[in-house]
């Protein structure tokens, strides 16, 4: 994440204020607040170098020869999408991943580790985590669990303790990765030990609650498990929710579940904890269909209003991972937004990153380095 520097935080400022030129303004759009809940029409929103700052009327924003000015003419703008559980680190080239997630508004991602730490190790999980720089989107990393998850039958490079901690302390990684349950209430030893590191860092710790229900759910919970995205069915995710676990539901090449679980608008629960995922987008899907921005419409084809269906995506993500620069347009986030045209298609017209645009039309604006 870009870090905070107090000279662009005084520029940002200076623009809410009016007393300097944005470096972009998008004006004439409706804003899918998520903060508020409610769409506002005829919006413009200001932004200085990579960060928003002021979101309202187009009066109040000042501009000069040099303020790039993009016409959202009526369309929808919305914070840039977070995939908040996925599997980079199986199939993908992160460069090659991020031309299509970007393309569907996907601007954050966060991903285990696991496969690269059980075949390369330490040194392969630095250079996954290296392959992240410079791309056109975002990506987190989850510290890998268990590795390998057991021991007793099966083998795995080396990835010790010491290099776990190496790991959490790293600046993009946001949580320790999806933790069998099994092992968890079986008191591994090695569980007990990384989640004491997962406190320390104040990182979240992910949860593979497959099949866990009543007593042994609730001491997985004990144990400090903080979500779980293999909700089966409704019943499994209002049974999670309600202890308090945030509840990711997939809906990508693994497993399809969202089907099983839509009815949870209905219920009158707080949704804020509810969070659609990919748990891995299969590459043909990519290319051919969209990402994130596929789940988004699917949420209102099950019913979902388009700000609850947006929010499942961006601010209940990064309010669950700490990223508070994300997840919303407000001052002083970072800015990263979409545009689309007509919720129905969710397609992204235009999408920015760090107050860059990075993709318009359904094209990138410039290929993503490669990694070597």
């Amino acid at each position: 994440m870009s870090r905070y520097n107090s000279s662009d935080i005084a520029g940002t400022m200076e623009v809410a204020l009016g007393k300097k030129p944005a470096s972009m303004l998008i004006k004439n759009g409706k804003l899918i607040n998520v903060y508020s809940g409610k769409i506002e029409d005829n919006i413009s929103i200001a932004i200085y170098k990579n960060r928003f700052a002021y979101i309202g009327d187009l009066s109040n924003i000042l501009i000069d020869e040099d303020t790039s000015i993009i016409d959202a003419n009526g369309a929808y703008i919305m914070p840039g999408f977070i995939d908040a559980h996925t599997h980079l680190d199986s199939i993908f080239q992160l460069g090659e991943y991020s031309k299509y997630a970007i393309l569907s508004g996907n601007t954050t991602a966060i991903t285990e580790t696991a496969m690269i730490a059980n075949s390369f190790g330490y040194k392969g999980v630095l250079y996954f985590m290296e392959d992240a720089k410079n791309l056109p989107m975002r990506i987190f990393f989850l510290v890998p669990s268990l590795v390998p998850p057991f021991k007793g039958f099966e083998t795995s490079r080396d990835f010790s303790f010491e290099h776990f901690k190496m790991i959490a302390n790293h600046p993009n990684v946001v949580g320790v990765g999806e933790t069998y349950w099994h092992r968890a209430v079986g008191f591994d030893e090695r569980v007990s030990n990384q989640f004491e590191i997962a406190h320390e860092y104040n990182l979240t710790m992910e949860g593979h609650a497959a099949g866990a229900h009543n007593k042994k759910l609730q001491a997985y919970k004990a144990a400090g498990i903080s979500s779980c995205h293999e909700s089966i069915s409704l019943e499994d995710a209002v049974e999670r929710l309600r202890l308090g676990m945030a509840v990711m539901i997939r809906e990508g090449y693994i497993r399809q579940d969202f089907s099983s679980i839509y009815p949870i608008k209905d219920l009158g629960m707080d949704l804020r904890r509810v969070m659609l995922v990919s748990d891995l987008f299969e590459p043909a899907f990519m290319i051919k269909k969209g990402g994130m921005n596929i789940l988004v419409r699917e949420a209102i084809e099950y019913g979902f209003d388009l700000v609850t269906a947006v929010q499942m995506v961006t601010i209940n993500p990064a309010q669950y991972f700490c990223l508070r620069d994300l997840g919303g347009i407000t001052p002083g986030n970072l800015a990263d937004l979409v545009i689309v045209d007509d919720p129905k298609e969710m397609r992204c017209r235009l999408v920015i990153m760090d107050g860059e645009v990075v993709a318009e039309d359904g094209k990138l604006i410039k290929e993503p380095p490669k990694h070597i």
